[in-house]
């Protein structure tokens, strides 16, 4: 180890010139320096570790490559942390596959390395455009045999939440939480935690991604690892639930850093966050620009299949309101193709919503589009994408407005502002309400309370959770939930913490 130790410091005064990149499956001929090797990729790790562009680690270890004897397991273990330095699909891959390849499992470490290296073999070819071979999924998981590999463990949770089987990616992601407090690993609580809340924000549970994202953001001041992540998540939250201004300097503080170091990935979803934050304040042609930009990016990257990003619907939206029909059309099809690649909850509303705005906005017939927004709508059970189907009502009310249907146009828009309510999406909310202005419709704030919704609302301003109240009255927490939903709209309030005021200036009238 203090050999090792020598080679970094020595690396690190040296830099990174030297760095060539060999091709996938071993070293270069006559090559065997098994102890720079180890020194070289004991530095990339670091530099993995530390949150310094990804190209550090990856040029690093592809030298470390080149010095470990070829065919070897030691190079086998270098390509199977290459497989996780690297963005690039096609790259990613290869070296995945040489790992797997080599690593034979015979030692604790190269079997944890090769049920990692399959993960990560899986989700690359997914990334790069390949239909999902879960057999390589379930080899994985079966060679961890309860032991989550920290170069792969987090690739099922990641996928299960791209998929929208959050309950799955939660379950997997508080069990190696609970594996790493019981080990004092704060750097793996940190990342952990980081997916946890990216995970409930996928799914509409505001409040259980704020506590996740507050601990992955104070390890991450502990640790020093320049809180890239958790600070992007943290302003995709603030977006979410209509704090706009600390969004958008977020994602502007973000693009800045990303262009000073290079750092692809972080650019990638800092425009991810301009974005949608421009669209959500109604700067359509900015959203446009920086979904645009986006795509680019993922192109170039050879990400046909970019797992956690699900930007094409909020592009057309952008397209639509900006008059931009040709390329509203042309990013239609590029979502069609990635649901008949891999469809999903999210694509299948997506799909439905665009497909309506795109004929509003082209002044086709919507009676049609809207009859197929509201099938997809059902099907799509009502806690795996919360905002999605309310987001699906919001464009139902646009559409029945926009064809004179006044009804149908007020029923959808007040669903639409309770469901967002519900879920903290207060800049929808907003949305919701505005366009429920424009029918014609008065504000619903001053309907009277049934007899349940009171009940349910003094509970819920007591403090009471929901499985608690649903206990008391001896209904379903989905009813609960549901209540709730009409208690907000009718008192014109947006989230839990308002209902006593609320309550208290309705009793005083």
């Amino acid at each position: 180890m203090a050999g090792a130790a020598v080679e970094v410091e020595a690396f690190a005064a040296g830099g990174l010139e030297s760095a060539e990149v060999p091709h996938p499956g071993g070293g270069a001929a006559g090559a065997g320096d098994g102890v720079r090797a180890e020194a070289l990729l004991l530095r990339a790790e670091v530099a993995w570790s530390a949150d310094e562009p990804l190209a550090v680690a990856a040029q690093t270890a592809e030298q470390a490559l080149r010095c470990a004897p070829a065919g070897s397991a030691q190079a086998g273990r270098i390509h199977a942390y290459l497989s996780l330095f690297h963005d690039t699909p096609e790259l990613a891959q290869r070296h995945a596959e040489a790992a797997c390849a080599l690593l034979g499992g015979a030692s604790p470490q190269d079997a944890e390395l090769l049920s990692g290296s399959l993960l990560q073999l899986f989700f690359h070819e997914v990334r790069g455009g390949r239909p999902p071979r879960r057999e390589l999924l379930d080899r994985a998981l079966a060679l961890e045999d309860g032991r989550p590999s920290w170069l792969g463990g987090t690739i099922p949770a990641i996928w299960w939440r791209s998929i929208d089987e959050h309950d799955k990616a939660r379950a997997r992601l508080h069990a190696m939480l609970e594996r790493a407090v019981a080990a004092g690993d704060e750097p793996g609580q940190h990342e952990l935690l980081a997916h946890l809340g990216e995970t409930e924000l996928v799914a509409g549970r505001y409040d259980d991604a704020a506590r996740a994202l507050a601990g992955a953001r104070e390890l991450g001041e502990q640790l020093g690892t320049g809180l890239v992540g958790e600070t992007w998540l943290l302003g995709l939250l603030d977006a979410h639930r209509g704090e706009l201004a600390a969004a958008r300097a977020v994602a502007e503080a973000g693009l800045r850093r990303a262009e000073a170091v290079g750092d692809p990935w972080a650019r990638r979803i800092h425009l991810a966050l301009s974005a949608f934050t421009a669209l959500s304040e109604g700067r359509t042609d900015d959203a446009a620009a920086d979904y645009r930009a986006l795509a680019a990016e993922a192109d170039a990257a050879g990400l046909a299949e970019p797992l956690s990003q699900r930007f094409e619907p909020d592009w057309i939206e952008a397209c639509a309101a900006a008059g931009d029909l040709a390329t509203a059309r042309r990013v239609l099809r590029r979502l069609a193709e990635r649901h008949e690649r891999l469809p999903r909850p999210w694509t299948t509303l997506g799909l439905a919503r665009s497909r309506a705005l795109l004929a509003a906005a082209s002044g086709e017939d919507t009676a049609a589009p809207a009859d197929a927004l509201e099938e997809a709508r059902a099907r799509v059970p009502a806690h795996v994408v919360p905002l999605d189907r309310a987001r699906c009502l919001l464009v139902a009310g646009v559409v029945h407005r926009r064809a004179r249907r006044r009804r149908a146009a007020r029923t959808a828009l007040e669903q639409a502002a309770a469901e967002f309510a519900a879920i903290g999406a207060a800049a929808f909310e907003r949305r919701a309400r505005a366009e429920l202005a424009r029918t014609g419709g008065r504000a619903p704030a001053s309907e009277a309370l049934t007899a349940t919704e009171e009940r349910v609302a003094a509970l819920a301003a007591a403090g009471r959770t929901n499985r608690a109240i649903a206990d008391a009255l001896f209904i379903s927490p989905k009813t609960v939930e549901a209540n709730l939903a009409r208690v907000y709209r009718k008192l014109g309030i947006s989230r839990r913490a308002e209902l006593g005021a609320a309550l208290s200036r309705r009793a005083g009238t």
